[in-house]
This record gives C-alpha cells, structure tokens and sequence, in this order.
C-alpha cells in the first residue's frame, strides 16, 4: 500500500490481479462443489477478497491452500447462517428439476446435506484426484481428519440413498 494515500501501488495490483488470474478458476470450481453453483461465484470473490491482504503481504506459504481453507470456512459460516434463517421462516422444498430422473433428485438432496467440509473432502478426493495426504494439505487438516470426513460423508450417503 502506498503510505500517501493507502491506495495499492501498481505492483501491489498487478499481483494480485495475476494471484486472481491463476487461482480464480480452481477456487470457483471449488466452490462450486462445496457451496452450490448458483453461490460459487459469491463465495470465490468473497474469499479471495477476506484473503488478498495476507496473500500479498507474504504471509501465506500456499495461496491456493489457504484460499481453499478459507473458503469451507467461509461455507461453514454460509451454512449456519441459512439454518439459522430456515429455523425462522417455513420453507417449501424446491421440486425436481425438469426432466430430471427422481432418483438423481434424491442424490442431489443428500449430498447437499452433507457439511461444506465433507464435499469440499470428497471434492478433492474424486474430482481433483488429490490422496488423503495432499487433501489434509490442501485443507490445512489432519489425515486422520481427512479420513473421518471421508468415511462420515460415505455413510451418509449410504445411508441417504438405500
């Protein structure tokens, strides 16, 4: 920041904007599995803008592990936020989509209800092809963690889907 007029300085801008253009994607793909497509815009910008000053400043060893931590953060917070909206007003449940096979609604529903962390593990795990070990990495979590996320949203979906 310039000490004048504590506006960025030209070099400051470009890296983030180069930060932006290597890590948008990936975040907002990220988040996409974690939050929902129609939130994952929202919650990609959000993140990266909670996070820029200590990306910049150097404080962060791994930008794009930080980001993706930041962000389950971030959805964990969305998500409480809603239930604690739901608990306030009666909601309808939205119908299956059209054309949609009923059993894919019922997928659909039940990955939904599990945590932003349980998707965001199974995420990495089957989409981004990550081992547990560089998932724990990615997260900034324990493998043994990992693990129990893993095995909790596996029962769940078993369960949700008997």
């Amino acid at each position: 920041m310039n000490a004048i007029d504590d506006t960025p300085t030209s070099e400051a801008r470009s890296l983030t904007d180069q930060v932006w253009r290597d890590l948008h994607e990936p975040l907002r793909r990220f988040c996409a599995v974690v939050v929902g497509p129609s939130d994952a815009d929202d919650l990609a910008a959000e993140t990266f803008l909670r996070c820029r000053e200590r990306i910049m400043s150097g404080q962060v060893r791994n930008p794009r592990s930080y980001l993706f931590r930041s962000a389950v953060n971030a959805a964990q917070n969305m998500r409480r936020s809603r239930a604690r909206e739901s608990r306030r007003t009666v909601r309808v449940a939205a119908p299956p989509l059209e054309g949609e096979r009923p059993h894919l609604g019922h997928v659909r529903d039940a990955v939904r209800a599990l945590s932003p962390r349980q998707r965001a593990v199974l995420y990495l795990a089957y989409w981004e092809d990550q081992t547990e070990s560089q998932i724990a990495e990615t997260l900034g979590l324990h493998i043994g963690t990992v693990r129990r996320h893993v095995h909790r949203a596996h029962q769940h979906l078993r369960k949700a889907l008997r």
